[in-house]
């Protein structure tokens, strides 16, 4: 029973680790790569004509919005990279309107939108904009890796405490759980030794 437990809780904590590395991994250097933040020279220049846009989600984290082309993939403008005058003039944006546009290079996202002399979103607005998600999410992941590095001490001790009290009373491991354990000092022992002699 008590070595089942400590496998179970060993297992237990593994899998706490893993899933706080994992987080922090994802927050520290997937969403960076995927988002991160680029020169201008590295974005992807392109034109398409606009046909249709798409509200993706909304919350307490603003809007994403999706636009799709006639002769162009779509993309999507990050939440972080919007506000209500941004959306407005999305919105306002008649089907057929020729946009260039600056693309991430590691995903679909639209850092800078232009239709004509108007331009919709600025280059310098999107990095500032995912340079503030970015350090969010890399304080996330410090966090998560902080978690796992204390799971892993606050468990260590504790074994280590274990073992420490199993060396003290090595007699407490070799009790079966639920029988109850006597001890018989020496002159007992005598006395009924001669009890039964007697009865011989």
């Amino acid at each position: 029973m008590k070595h089942g437990f400590e496998i179970r809780t060993r297992a237990g904590l593994l899998a706490l680790v893993f899933i706080c590395l994992w987080v922090g991994s994802v927050m520290t250097f997937g969403i960076q790569w995927w988002q991160g933040c680029v020169g201008r020279n590295e974005a992807i220049p392109a034109e398409a004509v606009f046909q249709s846009c798409e509200l993706l989600s909304a919350g307490k984290g603003g809007r994403e919005i999706r636009l799709s082309f006639r002769d162009y993939r779509p993309q999507t403008i990050a939440r972080c990279c919007l506000n209500r005058s941004i959306e407005n003039q999305i919105a306002s944006l008649k089907e057929g309107t020729r946009l260039r546009m600056l693309l991430h290079p590691r995903s679909d996202t639209v850092l800078e939108l232009a239709a004509g002399e108007q331009t919709i979103l600025t280059f310098g607005h999107s990095m500032r904009s995912l340079r503030r998600l970015n350090a969010g999410y890399a304080t996330i992941g410090v966090f998560m890796y902080a978690c796992a590095a204390l799971c892993v001490h606050r468990s260590l001790r504790q074994w280590g405490l274990r073992k420490q009290k199993q060396a003290a009373n090595p007699q407490k491991d070799l009790v079966e759980p639920g029988i109850p354990c006597y001890t018989v000092s020496k002159n007992q022992a005598d006395r009924t030794a001669s009890a039964g002699k007697g009865g011989d």
